[in-house]
């Protein structure tokens, strides 16, 4: 088993420097040296008092908790708890400074007085990491997020980078499953990790398997795993999210325009600005622009195999002689480098259009279909409509 090392050292650091900002916050708000100095007259007080100057230990030595906690500081703990049972930062310290068997049980004692305790869960995170209790650790974490706002700016990335370990899939499964609040924020994180992108992909199938509703930022997954090359995962997740099939044969998704896309590049990618834009409406890709530049409106990423392929388009209101609408089919397997196929540009008239490409023998397999045009006359006007663009094998 893969030991988290890394993730225990992340977690220790950020989760100390998360507690310790809570005690600062403390010492800013309520005048510091007025606490310090003067004696607190009830166990609460006086628990801030030794959980501040256990912060100043704490940090001469780097962030770390202390093997040995200075005894004035166990002492104003005690009288802390005496005073106040419920005091929970002052049975934390007194954890610290217990033999180690009794440390486990009194900090999960912490716990239990307040959920907010970020030094028992700063604690109890080390230790569940360190020992490799992976879903005592994501619990651990799951309580930090869900009762310290500043925790998701250092757990989210820790457990992002998590992912890309095999073996947390079925832990975070487990844990997302109850549709935390974080949900959102960990996806975001997750999705700009590459590392972590399959098994992000294979979480979020999972999780899909068992009905889990929340806001899986879908569209931006389909979106990375492009952009990182991770095509077979891409399509795997499209093909569940998608809904909607395409006719037998067909290669190419939404390929009479029936529907708004949703999962860009899989399905329409589709370009706009102030000078030119593309829309789909009717049944319909609308194509236009106010210029005399050529440029590509669309695009879709297609599995074609290496095989004849018959592309089929059908186009109306161009504009004028001078307007121009074609198809580029272009490799979009960057590792190929000098072994991918030339790019081919198949230009389309108004009508009808029906044109052979022979891709036999081609190493390619993913192909970027891109729907270009423009007007070159004086007019500096283009427009166009194209009802229907099918890639089939073609078998005569």
């Amino acid at each position: 088993m893969l030991k988290l090392v890394l993730v225990w050292l992340t977690a220790i650091g950020l989760a100390v420097a998360s507690v310790f900002l809570s005690i600062g916050a403390i010492s800013k708000t309520r005048a510091p040296r007025i606490a310090v100095s003067v004696w607190p007259t009830n166990g609460f007080a006086q628990q801030n008092v030794a959980a501040a100057k256990l912060n100043q230990q704490i940090l001469a030595e780097q962030n770390r908790f202390p093997a040995i906690v200075d005894p004035e500081i166990l002492k104003l703990a005690s009288e802390a708890f005496q005073r106040e049972p419920a005091t929970s930062k002052a049975v934390a310290i007194l954890a610290l400074g217990s033999d180690q068997k009794d440390n486990d049980k009194l900090m999960r004692k912490a716990l239990q007085l307040s959920k907010r305790d970020n030094l028992a869960l700063a604690w109890l995170i080390g230790e569940s990491a360190k020992n490799n209790r992976i879903d005592e650790l994501l619990g651990y974490y799951d309580m930090s997020l869900r009762t310290n706002r500043r925790a998701a700016q250092v757990l989210l990335p820790a457990m992002s980078m998590a992912v890309a370990n095999p073996e947390s899939i079925a832990p975070f499964r487990k844990l997302l499953e109850q549709n935390p609040p974080w949900g959102n924020g960990f996806w975001g994180q997750v999705l700009s990790k590459p590392e972590s992108l399959t098994n992000a992909t294979v979480l979020r199938l999972e999780l899909m398997d068992r009905g889990v509703e929340m806001d899986f930022q879908d569209r931006l997954h389909v979106t990375r795993l492009v952009e990182n090359g991770l095509f077979d995962d891409a399509e795997q997740l499209f093909e569940r999210l998608a809904g909607h099939s395409r006719p037998d044969g067909e290669l190419l998704h939404n390929n009479t325009f029936d529907n708004e896309p949703q999962f860009q590049p899989l399905d329409w990618q589709i370009y706009n600005t102030g000078d030119y834009g593309a829309y789909i409406s009717d049944g319909s890709l609308q194509l236009s622009s106010i210029d005399d530049v050529t440029r590509i409106f669309a695009r879709q990423l297609a599995s074609l195999p290496a095989t004849k392929l018959m592309f089929r388009a059908e186009v109306a209101n161009l504009n004028n002689e001078a307007s121009e609408v074609y198809l580029e089919i272009k490799c979009a397997e960057r590792d190929l480098a000098n072994k991918a196929p030339k790019p081919v540009r198949l230009s389309l008239r108004q009508g009808k259009n029906n044109q052979v490409l022979d891709a036999s023998g081609s190493s390619c397999r993913r192909y970027w279909i891109s729907i270009g045009g423009g007007d070159r006359s004086e007019s500096r006007s283009f427009e166009a409509v194209i009802s229907e663009l099918s890639i089939i094998q073609d078998v005569r």
